[in-house]
This record gives structure tokens, sequence and C-alpha cells, in this order.
């Protein structure tokens, strides 16, 4: 905004330069006070009732998205953590079959060994 009105300066006054001395201070005066008039609008913008409501918008719906999000994170957690519990307690179970098949296993290898020496005698 302000390098508009800067602009808006600078080339009034390259426009004057060509001017008489008397035109050219009227066409400052004129810029100065639009300058102003911009200036003081801009102001009473910001200042405004309406932009005033505008960034208690946003602040509510900031504050609504943050409120949203860590549910959803807590949520999300949760999901994890029992699929955590889920997949351990899954493995414990396959490492409880495995040593019990293993177990057998080696139970049954130790009495072919017995039965193949007994057969040797």
């Amino acid at each position: 905004m302000r390098k508009s009105v800067v602009l808006t300066l600078v080339l009034a006054s390259l426009a004057t330069a060509a001017c008489t001395k008397a035109t050219q201070e009227k066409t400052q005066a004129d810029a100065k006070a639009a300058a102003g008039k911009v200036g003081d609008a801009a102001k009473d913008a910001a200042s405004s009732p309406e932009m005033k409501a505008v960034g208690s918008d946003v602040k509510t719906a900031a504050s609504e998205a943050a409120s949203a999000t860590a549910a959803a994170t807590a949520e999300a957690a949760d999901k994890a953590g029992d699929a955590a519990a889920k997949a351990a307690d899954k493995a414990g179970d396959a490492a409880k079959t495995a040593a019990a098949n293993a177990k057998q296993s080696a139970a049954e290898a130790k009495a072919k060994a017995k039965a193949d020496a007994a057969a040797k005698k």
C-alpha cells in the first residue's frame, strides 16, 4: 500500500516537472492530501468493528482447528496403541506356539535317536 502511494507521488512529481511552479506546488499539496486521506482510511478500516470481528473469527477458527487436531491426534494415538498391543499379543502367541512346536520336535527327535540307537544294538 505504501509502495503504491510513494509510486504515485513520484509519478506525480515527474509529471509536474514540466509544469509551472504554481501548478507543481498545487499538485504536490493535492498529492500529500490524498496520501494523508489514504492513510487515514487505512487506519479507519483497520480499527473498524468489522475488521475486529474478522480478527475474532480468525482466532475462533484457529482455536477450533487446534482442538480438532488435538482430538484427532489423541484418537490416532489410542488406535495405534491398541494396534500395537494386539500385534504384541499375536507375536507372543506365535512365539509360544513356535516354542511348543520346537519342544515337541526336539522330543520326537530324541525319541527317534533312542529308537535308532536301540535298533543298532
